[in-house]
């Protein structure tokens, strides 16, 4: 499926879908939200993850772009904060790759069962 298709009632361009970037690196977060407005995503930046906390209750983005490797408080108790007030869509954006590291991917997509989650890709 292209960048900004969508199945049925999911998030595109098309429909509107605003998307939360967190993310700290400067060159990346351009890189990020220059190519999805480029497909129509209207995108809102947040750095650090305490300012997409601040910003939850009065937006409601249809995802998430989380940078795991935030400083102060990292991408993975970011996701645990945003899931304490929001069932918003969100997707982990990591460079990482040492084991410890796939372990606690798989802590945070273990509550979404496969088919469901073959469903939301």
């Amino acid at each position: 499926m292209a960048l900004g298709s969508t199945g049925a009632g999911g998030i595109s361009a098309a429909n509107g879908g605003m998307l939360l970037l967190v993310e700290d690196d400067d060159r990346i977060s351009r890189l990020e939200r220059f190519v999805l407005e480029q497909v129509g995503y209207r995108v809102t930046h947040a750095f650090p993850g305490d300012e997409a906390l601040e910003m939850l209750p009065n937006f409601t983005p249809s995802l998430v772009l989380l940078d795991v490797m935030l400083p102060q408080m990292d991408g993975f108790t970011t996701c645990q904060k945003i899931r304490e007030c929001s069932q918003v869509p969100i997707i982990m954006v990591t460079a990482m790759d040492q084991e410890e590291d796939k372990v606690w991917g798989r802590l945070l997509e273990r509550p979404i069962g496969r088919l469901r989650r073959r469903f939301i890709l």
